[in-house]
């Protein structure tokens, strides 16, 4: 008998397959939420696939990928149409499916090939390591930051995130977005120290056509276009005082002024902000207004430096392999004296650093990589 474990909010629809189920000797469980799902899979040790809705009351569905013991796990979407090309090819997942879930859809799954593999495979190693909102790491600063994120992201409040260059500010940014009630609400990232003073007002808050030269129409800035939803402002010391001013002018009324405009317009605007200096030190140093440091930092969050976490190099090496080798269908490995070499090394630049360090290594490689592939940054 086939054991499947249904993680929906549409329980009524799999009720009504009941009879499909005793005909097809099939045994469905049933939960609404991914902590029921847990608490299923644990207690449960005859489960033999998971079907899951993409998006759930409590997150995503995918966040049962590391706690399913081989279990095969699909996910299903409303209508394909919802999916960005990207999300068709989920790590671990075997199939996406078009909702909602039919006898058509159940036989098709039921009938397939038992030797099909996963739409995109996750060595042994990296899959222990596979974390909610794609972090991959087992240290306990990265549990403690986990934590975390899924204690604020269902709160209203501001979350300042700071860490060093590299290291991963805007992923916990997105992993906010997607666990809070505004998932399905635009999520929209600026960094705030690459656009020029005389464009980043506009950038923000729009601007009226003919408010300055090249402006040829009205422009919605970023906190009308992410109404509703999430901004993330990175970099938020490198901005100009008078910008800081303007912002804080924003968090306070929730109305935004577009240049050469005299009518404010109202927005609904979570903020979550990031800097690569100490907050409390930029602050301290004149790089970040007091109050608007305050207002920022209702919550905050440190992402650690990789030197913090080196036990998760290793993982952090297998997945950004396996990604080489889905993307260009090779099948790379690499030596353990190569995985014990990149942990010996120093890395001021983060992930961002390893990751490139093992793009070259793989580009250099031809089965194996080993140590001699290891090239200076």
């Amino acid at each position: 008998m086939i054991h499947v474990l249904f993680v929906t909010a549409q329980v009524n629809d799999i009720l009504a397959l009941m009879p499909y189920a005793t005909h097809r000797q099939l045994k469905f469980t049933i939960v609404s939420s991914i902590q029921e799902a847990l608490v299923e899979l644990i207690n449960q040790q005859n489960i033999d696939m998971i079907i899951a809705d993409k998006q759930l009351s409590d997150g995503l569905g995918v966040e049962l990928l590391a706690k399913a013991n081989g279990q095969r796990m699909y996910l299903v979407v409303t209508h394909d149409a919802l999916l960005k090309p990207e999300e068709l090819r989920v790590p671990g997942v075997y199939e996406v499916l078009t909702g909602p879930v039919s006898v058509p859809m159940l036989e098709t799954i039921f009938n397939e090939n038992p030797l099909k593999k996963p739409l995109m495979a996750i060595p042994t190693v990296a899959l222990e390591g596979l974390l909610v909102d794609g972090f991959i790491g087992e240290s306990l600063v990265m549990h403690r930051m986990r934590d975390l994120i899924k204690k604020v992201a269902p709160t209203k409040v501001s979350v300042f995130i700071h860490g060093p260059s590299g290291c991963g500010k805007e992923l916990v940014a997105q992993a906010i977005h997607r666990n809070s009630q505004r998932a399905d609400r635009p999520f929209l990232a600026l960094n705030c120290g690459a656009v020029t003073e005389e464009l980043i007002a506009s950038a923000l808050f729009g601007h009226e056509k003919g408010s300055f030269t090249g402006a040829i129409h009205n422009h919605k800035g970023y906190f009308e276009q992410a109404s509703g939803g999430t901004l993330f402002l990175d970099e938020i010391t490198e901005t100009s005082k008078a910008l800081q001013i303007s912002l804080l002018r924003v968090l306070e009324t929730l109305q935004v002024m577009p240049v050469g405009s005299r009518r404010s317009v109202d927005v609904d605007v979570r903020i979550l902000a990031s800097t690569n200096r100490e907050p409390l030190i930029a602050m301290q140093q004149g790089f970040l207004r007091e109050d608007l440091y305050h207002r920022l930092n209702v919550f905050s969050i440190k992402v650690p430096a990789l030197a913090e976490r080196h036990q998760d190099i290793a993982l952090l090496a297998e997945f950004f392999l396996n990604e080489h080798n889905e993307q260009n269908h090779t099948n790379k490995s690499i030596t353990a004296q190569a995985l014990q070499h990149l942990q010996s090394l120093p890395y001021p630049g983060n992930v961002r650093q390893l990751k490139n360090r093992i793009h070259r290594a793989y580009i250099l490689a031809y089965d194996s990589i080993d140590v001699e592939h290891m090239a200076d940054d």
